[in-house]
């Protein structure tokens, strides 16, 4: 059995297909990778923006739950009213959070405006957050810890996009193995060996 395997696999790396598609899949790799990790969003953060989100990411860190989220946000929503347009740095960490327990329906970030060309400010007391359970997070026995999660979202998915990669790559080798000997008309003949139909389709 390891001998037919191992025929296998050196007839498939003679295949032209399989040698173009590898070639191929290099580059489709590297795209994977460089999109995914060098033009991540994080990436796209420089200078202050990189020290704030690393600042608020310390924090922030603790346990996840309803009251954490709001003390997130009312820190957010007062650094946001605290600086003017021009001077203000993006805060990557907040935003994300904000765009998912912030209600869909209202801008807060109008209100905020809004207040602060009358010189007032927002509180969270006067902004509806969704709670944990009406987002749609699953429940588990013990605390989430909230913290640094964008890499984490960058990892997940180029991680994501390598399993389809890999997964089309499969695919590849195992066709190229039957047809290359239904091409020859091989079939029979493979199906007459020692191996036969029990361990040769396996």
């Amino acid at each position: 059995m390891t001998t037919m395997v191992k025929y296998e696999i050196e007839k498939i790396r003679k295949n032209k297909t399989f040698i173009g598609a590898m070639v191929v899949s290099l580059f489709v790799l590297a795209g994977i990778l460089l999109v995914g990790f060098h033009y991540s969003q994080l990436q796209g953060i420089n200078g202050e923006g990189m020290e704030r989100y690393h600042q608020v990411v310390k924090e922030s860190t603790g346990e996840f739950s309803d009251q954490k989220v709001r003390e997130i946000l009312a820190n957010y929503m007062d650094r946001y009213q605290s600086t003017d347009e021009d001077n203000r740095t993006f805060d990557l960490f907040s935003w994300e959070i904000a765009e998912t327990f912030f209600q869909k329906d209202k801008s807060v970030f109008d209100k905020m405006n809004n207040a602060m060309e009358l010189n007032e400010k927002i509180t969270i007391d006067q902004i509806k957050l969704k709670t944990i359970e009406e987002v749609g997070f699953t429940q588990f026995q013990k605390p989430l810890k909230i913290g640094g999660y964008v890499t984490w979202t960058d990892f997940f998915k180029v991680t994501g996009h390598l399993f389809i990669l890999t997964s089309i790559l499969v695919i590849l080798v195992c066709s190229l193995v039957f047809s290359s000997d239904t091409s020859r008309n091989m079939n029979q003949l493979l199906l007459s060996t020692k191996f036969g139909r029990n361990k040769l389709t396996i």
